[in-house]
């Protein structure tokens, strides 16, 4: 099902420059402002100590993202997760469905998402007798409303079947939240002991952003405080939590801006953590996605620690055709973290991988400000 974008009145015939600053009332506008410009995010990484080069990184890898993108806009098996994480992947440059050169294949992805969601009444999954179906829910509704903000509020662009989409599936994930105020593995009532913090950090992002487009989510304030409650107590009970279940905790609070900010004892923590090696086990590609996030809006010298440890390795394993080379030698049985199976060299998996390290690139204009 193809939809043109269509944009609204004045706006086109004006400069994007001008349409965004039009719009820069809008909540998101400070948040996204470093991203689609290239002036401004390269002035953004030259600032926090970066390299130019990683720019061209990641055009690379969206051209490679684009060429291996299905026909029914999807990527992967695990196709609404890996799609949600693939469009992220592009709105991350602040490349919208309006974009020359890329449009057409994030317009194609947001379909194949808004397509899913009505045809399941709002739920989000390639396989819902998968228990780790709410990690697609998660990350498609999180990817979606990215694209509404960048899309639709910013940049005026109407794609009409996103926002009864993001009604849907956003009313979904807050009703299915846990007694506990976590989430649960196939949406399963949550047990006083249960404690998944990586899945209720993606749930945590969503609720986030979705508080962003001014929708009238019944409960949204109750969910967003009660996941971070969640999160702070078990994190307070858990005190020899892996990297990768810490790292997302840190970049969610800080996101979802919890008070106190919770996420300010758990720096000294990662940054003494930090490890990694694409070529060994310490090649925590899921894990560091989230540190990136975390660190580089915590302080100047946490970022820099990370990004000397871990940049320069990115951008040095990239292919010729865009993506990225297997980690710890395409073993992800081996890797120090969870959700590793970034580390083959399937399709699929090479997909993921390429995402993950594209995403910790865009690092440095991803968010300019936290709101």
């Amino acid at each position: 099902m193809k939809i043109p974008v269509i944009l609204f009145g004045l706006s086109l015939s004006l400069p994007a420059q001008i349409k965004w600053e039009l719009e820069a009332q809008h909540p998101a506008a400070l948040l996204f402002q470093n991203r689609p410009f290239e002036k401004d995010r390269l002035k953004a990484i030259e600032t926090a100590g970066g390299e130019a080069a990683s720019e061209e990184t990641v055009l690379k890898s969206l051209r490679y993202l684009k060429n291996t993108q299905e026909p029914d806009g999807s990527w992967s098996r695990q196709r609404v997760g890996m799609t949600g994480l693939g469009l992220l992947t592009f709105l991350g440059q602040g490349r919208t469905a309006a974009d020359d050169e890329f449009g057409e294949t994030i317009l194609a992805a947001i379909i194949h998402l808004t397509d899913t969601a009505e045809k399941y009444r709002g739920k989000l999954a390639s396989d819902f007798k998968d228990s780790r179906w709410p990690y697609e829910h998660a990350i498609a509704t999180y990817a979606m409303t990215e694209a509404y903000l960048l899309c639709c509020e910013l940049n005026q662009e109407n794609i009409p079947s996103l926002e009864p989409a993001l009604e849907l599936c956003g009313q979904f994930l807050i009703n299915s939240q846990g007694e506990n105020g976590g989430w649960n593995h196939a949406y399963q009532a949550s047990t006083p002991g249960h404690r998944d913090i990586s899945l209720t950090s993606w749930h945590l992002l969503a609720l986030r952003s979705l508080e962003l487009t001014g929708f009238k989510f019944r409960n949204l304030d109750r969910a967003k405080r009660r996941a971070q409650a969640f999160l702070v107590k078990t994190l307070e009970s858990t005190p020899r939590l892996a990297f990768s279940k810490t790292a997302a905790a840190a970049h969610a609070l800080q996101f979802s801006h919890s008070e106190p900010d919770a996420s300010e004892k758990l720096i000294p923590k990662l940054v003494k953590s930090l490890k990694f090696d694409w070529d060994t086990a310490d090649s925590d590609l899921y894990g560091n996605f989230f540190a990136a996030q975390a660190l580089f809006h915590h302080d100047e010298e946490s970022w820099a620690s990370f990004q000397k440890l871990i940049i320069p390795s990115i951008l040095k394993h990239q292919s010729k055709d865009g993506s990225f080379q297997p980690v710890n030698q395409g073993n992800p049985k081996a890797v120090r973290g969870i959700f590793a199976s970034y580390a083959s060299d399937s399709p699929e998996d090479t997909h993921y991988r390429s995402c993950l390290a594209t995403l910790i690139l865009q690092t440095y204009y991803r968010h300019r400000v936290r709101l």
